[in-house]
């Protein structure tokens, strides 16, 4: 129970905002500003491949798209910006 205090602390602390975890993501990565990741499967390597199939069969998604695209990638702001609630 003292280690969850700790870690709810260390949370709310306001430097941990500048951990890297928080960084701005490259531009040009995969998925960045919601695009999507198009992935020809005539173009992987071997190892690429397996990995892409692999991804599909254990969990019924592409897992190998997924992988490519970053934590730090931004999103596109979709709130309607004519509808405001109080």
């Amino acid at each position: 129970m003292c280690n969850k205090h700790v870690t709810i602390s260390r949370l709310q602390n306001r430097d941990n905002f500048r951990h890297p975890i928080y960084k701005s993501g490259d531009p040009n990565q995969e998925g960045e500003k919601g695009r999507a990741v198009n992935i020809d499967e005539d173009r992987l390597s071997p190892d690429q491949k397996k990995l892409y199939d692999l991804g599909f069969q254990t969990y019924a998604f592409n897992q190998y798209a997924s992988d490519l695209i970053s934590i730090h990638r931004t999103l596109p702001d979709v709130v309607d910006r004519d509808h405001t609630y109080k």
